[in-house]
């Protein structure tokens, strides 16, 4: 799900001015009788970026979480997608995670 909670990100207070409104991902996992399992929350840590789901863009495959959407930007251990304040465009996302 999309969540927008200043308890969810760290250092929230450094830089709630800016990011107020981002929102994340939030990742709950549940057993088929809908008991909680676990929960996994996919941010841009510091960043003053929102991480925006596409419609129908979240499921599993083999072990991994896979989703996609858009966002201004964003930073991954293998991509750099720079923010550009002069002529902002979103960028679009594919992330998998394997809790």
């Amino acid at each position: 799900m999309e969540t927008t909670s200043p308890n969810l990100r760290p250092d929230y207070q450094n830089y709630k001015t800016y990011s107020m409104y981002d929102s994340d991902i939030l990742i709950i996992r549940m057993n088929v009788d809908g008991r909680f399992l676990g929960a996994h929350n996919i941010n841009m840590k510091d960043a003053s970026v929102p991480l925006k789901l596409a419609d129908n863009s979240a499921f599993v495959w083999n072990s991994y979480y896979v989703f996609g959407g858009q966002s201004f930007g964003f930073l991954t251990k293998k991509q750099n997608v720079t923010y550009d304040r002069i002529a902002p465009t979103t960028d679009s996302y594919l992330f998998r995670y394997n809790p």
